[in-house]
């Protein structure tokens, strides 16, 4: 179907859907580990199921892992190792979420038999990609998001590449209304929920593309706990998470107009 004379609405897409562009996890622990070369090495060829890593720079205060990823000459699967912190990120891959999280837990499982950190101290994850705009996707944020007055932009007498958001959101706890109860019943008090995590998200036009809409969130943990396999698994279980907010948290509050959010 031709879509000549179509004229834009600078609104997402219809049927559009998120296209991560990376995932990233990082533990800071302790106690802090010795980085002997040949410790990288041999924790290296006990890794090589599931991560190929190519590129090796083991140094005194830094371990580089790299394995190149998917047809983009971008694409990486990166990890780096330091005396009290491990981080693993993949970026411009094709590989959905689930084969992040699964290496993932492999490869923390695997860091933890080896070099036995005692305790995590904060865990950070970050997740990025793009949505698709019919239009400009500056003007879905200063027309559709933010009702920005765009004539505020001519002070600069230049033309405006990036336009963005930033929301900072603490760790918190709230409360859940009770179900209203059966006639007779008694009612039962609210429920307390914790959400214990700090987020960062962003939107903003994507600068290479600006039909694009460029997605962000980094979350960040901070309650020490010991480091068993339930630790491992609560960390993979986070990546889910920080996913399942951007996906039905962050978008849907710059999609959704206010007058049919339901919640």
């Amino acid at each position: 179907m031709s879509s000549a004379g179509h004229e834009p609405t600078n609104l997402p897409k219809t049927g559009a859907a998120f296209q991560p562009l990376g995932y990233l996890i990082g533990l800071k622990f302790q106690m802090p580990i010795k980085l002997i070369r040949k410790k990288g090495h041999e924790f290296a060829a006990k890794l090589s199921d599931s991560f190929d890593a190519r590129e090796t720079d083991l140094q005194d205060t830094q371990w580089r892992f790299l394995q190149k990823m998917g047809d983009s000459p971008s694409g990486f699967f990166r990890m780096l190792i330091r005396e009290t912190e491990i981080s693993l990120e993949v970026a411009y891959t094709e590989n959905r979420l689930q084969w992040f999280t699964d290496r993932c837990g492999l490869i923390l499982d695997e860091f933890r038999k080896t070099f036995t950190p005692a305790i995590v101290l904060t865990t950070t994850v970050r997740i990025n990609g793009t949505l698709e705009i019919d239009g400009d996707s500056r003007l879905f944020l200063t027309d559709h998001v933010t009702n920005f007055n765009r004539s505020r932009l001519e002070v600069f007498k230049r033309p405006v590449q990036l336009f963005g958001i930033r929301f900072s959101m603490p760790a918190h706890q709230y409360e859940v209304p009770p179900k209203r109860p059966p006639k007779g019943k008694t009612k039962k008090k609210p429920v307390i929920e914790t959400v214990d995590w700090h987020v960062e998200a962003k939107a903003e036009s994507l600068m290479t593309d600006p039909s694009k809409l460029y997605l962000e969130t980094l979350t960040v943990w901070q309650r020490p706990r010991g480091w068993d396999d339930a630790t491992t698994q609560l960390e993979i279980d986070r990546i889910e998470e920080v996913s399942e907010f951007l996906r039905s948290r962050l978008i849907p509050c710059l999609t959704n107009s206010p007058e049919n959010e339901g919640n």
